[in-house]
């Protein structure tokens, strides 16, 4: 009987210790989680390399030209439009270079006839998006629809019913 307690104790001993280990091991771990932050916005996690960036186009008067780079903190090379129900298996889109998730929250925002997509795009890679509401900025418009990409200077113009066009000077 004593052996059996003998042997019960050793065993209770190695899961302790290898419990202990596992421990320390997560521990670790958790370190390095948490160099690897991520953005909460109102539509789920993103990651750092492609931020949401606020465009309070809201404020933006009308028949006035601007571009969506006064709105910006960044330096972007180009800026991508996606407009409600863009077919996202075009060619122009497919060679975007951006991740997975990004990609299927473009999916999942052009759902949405009351959201365009901008995605912000440098060297090549596209670093940020932000969700317009149409209320704010109507990017919806025939002449968007047929040219989705613009240089970061672009110069665009809305009209008294919030509806953007690109400004010819």
């Amino acid at each position: 009987m004593q052996r059996t307690m003998g042997n019960y104790n050793l065993g209770f001993k190695t899961i302790i210790a290898t419990l202990g280990i596992i421990l320390s091991l997560t521990g670790c771990s958790e370190h390095t989680k948490d160099s690897i932050k991520f953005v909460l916005n109102e539509f789920g996690f993103i990651h750092p390399k492609e931020t949401t960036t606020e465009l309070s186009l809201n404020r933006q008067e009308i028949e006035q030209e601007f571009s969506i780079a006064e709105y910006c903190k960044e330096e972007y090379d180009s800026i991508f439009i996606l407009q409600p129900y863009y077919y996202t298996g075009k060619d122009e889109f497919k060679k975007l270079n951006m991740s997975n998730r990004l990609r299927s929250k473009c999916d999942y925002f052009i759902n949405f006839e009351h959201f365009s997509t901008i995605l912000f795009i440098s060297n090549g890679k596209v670093k940020a998006y932000s969700v317009i509401e149409r209320i704010d900025a109507d990017f919806a418009t025939m002449e968007i629809e047929k040219q989705h990409i613009f240089p970061f200077e672009q110069k665009f113009i809305m009209d008294k019913n919030r509806d953007v066009h690109i400004y010819n000077e």
